[in-house]
């Protein structure tokens, strides 16, 4: 009986463990930790602008409190990555059009305004991922809100899309998405 007791025990210590690792990066997102040391000092945007198509696009998980039972479904139990403190799904979502498309946007200052600070929307959720592999540049978008945050060598920096930037990475989310339907 001991026997049996003794692995239960090291069973369900390891089940534990398994979903306290998977659940970790869902904490940062949540509380909005993954977010901690990001610039938002508008005048260095220029240091942080992408140039180029990226190379790599992911899809978010659902949304942390608009969807917050498939929030957690996804993160603990479905093929996911972890980048800068946020979930994304694994594959491609854009077409290369698209992707170039996105590229322009994102390559155009003109694109960002400074930061308004926290959003009323359950703040900064992370719906696009971007990455372009010749320059180690990143971008994660948060349609929601309209936030971005431009990555390189790092560090972070924290601004807003111009709506009309905001709108056309909508509209290009909308058609990746019926295209995958």
């Amino acid at each position: 009986m001991k026997k049996k007791l003794r692995i239960f025990q090291i069973v369900l210590a390891a089940i534990m463990a398994i979903v306290a690792f998977r659940a970790y990066p869902g904490f940062g997102i949540v509380t909005h930790t993954n977010l901690r040391g990001s610039i938002t000092d508008f005048p260095q945007l220029s240091q942080f602008i992408p140039s180029g198509t990226p190379s790599e696009s992911n899809l978010g998980i659902p949304h942390q409190f608009f969807e917050s039972s498939d929030f957690w479904v996804s993160l603990l139990f479905t093929r996911r990555s972890i980048r800068h403190g946020h979930a994304f799904r694994p594959g491609e979502w854009l077409s290369i059009a698209q992707r170039e498309e996105v590229g322009t946007l994102l390559s155009d200052p003109s694109s960002y305004d400074s930061w308004k600070g926290e959003a009323m929307c359950g703040g900064f959720h992370a719906d696009f991922y971007f990455r372009w592999m010749d320059s180690a540049d990143e971008a994660i978008v948060c349609l929601g809100c309209g936030e971005v945050l431009l990555i390189r060598s790092g560090k972070k920096f924290r601004c807003t899309l111009k709506s009309s930037t905001h709108d056309k990475l909508i509209e290009i989310s909308k058609e990746a998405e019926q295209a995958a339907s």
